[in-house]
């Protein structure tokens, strides 16, 4: 990791750390964006990132497998995390890459469909 990436990712981790710290009541939080991170540590992309989401408590609800860039390696640098969400169920997550996605932007479409649990 070269020093410019390395000084990225310890601001991100910091700022993630100050919004974690932010928050206030056990109130359900989603974070969606592109972390420039794969929660996959064999991927050796700013792991750190997301292990910090993962030591504040926050959960990666959309895929971790397959690829999130329009072009490029197949890597998912692209989430939809949650917090005390444990009554919201994950019913389905998906990562588009049909034509019309991979021609609009550089990143592909993610989301997740959640249900409120019984």
């Amino acid at each position: 990791m070269n020093s410019a990436t390395e000084e990225n990712n310890t601001l991100q981790i910091a700022s993630l750390e100050a919004l974690d710290q932010a928050m206030t009541g056990d109130l359900p939080s989603i974070i969606a964006g592109d972390f420039n991170a794969s929660a996959n540590e064999e991927d050796a992309v700013n792991f750190d990132t997301m292990a910090a989401l993962d030591s504040l408590g926050w959960r990666v609800d959309s895929p971790m497998d397959g690829r999130s860039m329009s072009d490029g390696e197949p890597i998912v640098i692209d989430y939809i995390v949650s917090k005390n969400a444990e009554t919201w169920e994950v019913v389905d997550d998906d990562i588009f890459n049909e034509e019309g996605a991979i021609e609009a932007s550089d990143h592909l479409p993610v989301s997740v469909t959640y249900r409120l649990a019984d």
